[in-house]
């Protein structure tokens, strides 16, 4: 995936520094600070390292508030809630 992505967003980052749409600096400022994330991702080889989990469950929680939608199941998923006997009457 990074071998698909890093070239289109080195693609945009080139076009955008020579259109002057950035300062060099502010790209520079970006990349550095992805860094760390790559490194964490490469040494966590097949496996999503826990900090990478973190971002991406807050990612989720972010849209779901956006989106309006209750983030109750984000905190109790439905494989972990607990299942209540069907009612009969």
């Amino acid at each position: 995936m990074l071998l698909l992505v890093a070239p289109v967003v080195l693609g945009l980052t080139a076009k955008a520094l020579r259109g002057r749409l950035i300062p060099w600096w502010y790209a520079a400022v970006l990349y550095l600070a992805a860094i760390p994330s790559v490194v964490t991702t490469i040494q966590a080889g097949n496996h999503i390292s826990p900090e990478v989990q973190s971002r991406i469950k807050g990612g989720i929680r972010i849209g779901m508030i956006l989106l309006g939608r209750p983030t109750d199941e984000l905190d109790n998923p439905p494989s972990t809630r607990p299942v209540s006997p069907p009612d009969h009457p």
